[in-house]
């Protein structure tokens, strides 16, 4: 998932809603822009989510 690419906005807010972070800094950060730490976060999130 180190590849900003084949990250899409639309599934970061699907997970973001789905667990309620409505107002998670990562659904306003401009994905080509995450660095190792938003990955690692949103890597995170997507496994509290039951995506992976």
């Amino acid at each position: 998932m180190k590849d900003n690419k084949n990250i899409c906005p639309d599934e970061v807010w699907e997970v973001l809603s789905q667990l309620g972070h409505h107002t998670h800094y990562l659904a306003s950060k401009p994905i080509e822009l995450w660095d190792e730490y938003d990955h690692s976060n949103y890597r995170s999130l997507r496994r509290k989510a039951g995506k992976e």
